[in-house]
């Protein structure tokens, strides 16, 4: 404001809720932090892929088929996106076998696209006590991408190979 003014002014922007309300509190950590709980607009929505969707054939026989393999999200009970699983199996002549998986969102999320620039704007799912506000759409978050039993996912693995030892004996 002027210096010579008593008072200074200002424009209501918002108005979030009582103080003391749940809803309140969430809405002002989110502003706080500059996370953005918008909903997903048309442009990155109209890029997701078509229910039902498949896996093709071809993207198939690119990739090592781990369906057999019994793997264990690292995510809790309470989260709608398992995009984290590990597994260990024990292989012949006492060595072992240990596996990190994280889902292939790169299949689905283009570089360049609207799909791209939102997830990058957002960086980030945020996690709160109360809700959760996700980096991509929920189609690719609790669906697609989430690495759910009994469901064919595409995932970004690193596997090892230990001996009895626990030294890793190939990559």
């Amino acid at each position: 404001w002027q210096a010579d003014d008593v008072f200074g002014t200002a424009t209501l922007l918002d108005v979030l809720g009582a103080r003391d309300d749940l809803s309140t509190q969430t809405k002002c950590i989110l502003m706080e932090n500059g996370i953005k709980d918008l909903p997903f607009n048309e442009n990155v929505l109209a890029e997701l892929p078509r229910a039902p969707f498949r896996i093709p054939d071809r993207e198939l026989s690119k990739r090592k088929d781990m369906r057999d393999v019994a793997l264990f999200t690292v995510d809790p009970d309470t989260a709608k996106d398992m995009d984290d699983a590990v597994h260990w199996r024990r292989l012949p002549e006492g060595r072992m076998e240990m596996g990190v998986h994280i889902a292939d969102v790169t299949y689905f999320v283009k570089p360049g696209t609207a799909l791209d620039k939102e997830a990058s704007e957002r960086c980030t799912s945020t996690y709160l006590a109360s809700e959760a506000v996700p980096m991509l759409p929920s189609v690719l978050s609790e669906d697609l991408c989430s690495l759910t039993a009994n469901t064919d996912h595409l995932a970004v693995s690193v596997i090892w190979t230990l001996d009895n030892d626990l030294n890793i004996v190939d990559e």
